[in-house]
């Protein structure tokens, strides 16, 4: 798994994440869509929009990634991404602090 944020406060924390899988196809790509609520969907795609790379997407790729995506919690003071490892995953941070580092020293 990637992972270079540290999570800081509650023992667990709640973030959501995409991947493919399995039901529907969309092209060459199987998908799994997840449900939620609005609010939910609302969260994922504020923070998609606030993405330069993602915020170009299509209103209907963006719909699929926001469907595809689910939620997964961290354990405290764990790492959700490490720099320089292969990322797999989309990560939208629903509550909690994270904490960014490089080389041992934290930048936020």
């Amino acid at each position: 798994q990637t992972e270079p944020a540290v999570t800081k406060g509650p023992a667990k924390k709640q973030g959501v994440s995409g991947e493919s899988s399995s039901s529907k196809t969309l092209g060459y790509v199987d998908l799994t869509h997840h449900e939620k609520d609005f609010k939910s969907k609302q969260l994922i795609k504020d923070a998609l929009l606030s993405n330069e790379f993602i915020k170009v997407l299509a209103a209907t790729q963006l719909r699929e990634v926001i469907d595809c995506m689910y939620e997964k919690k961290s354990a405290k003071n764990c790492y959700i991404i490490k720099e320089g490892e292969r990322g797999e995953h989309l990560y939208v941070c629903a509550e909690g602090v994270l904490e960014v580092h490089k080389n041992d020293k934290r930048l936020g």
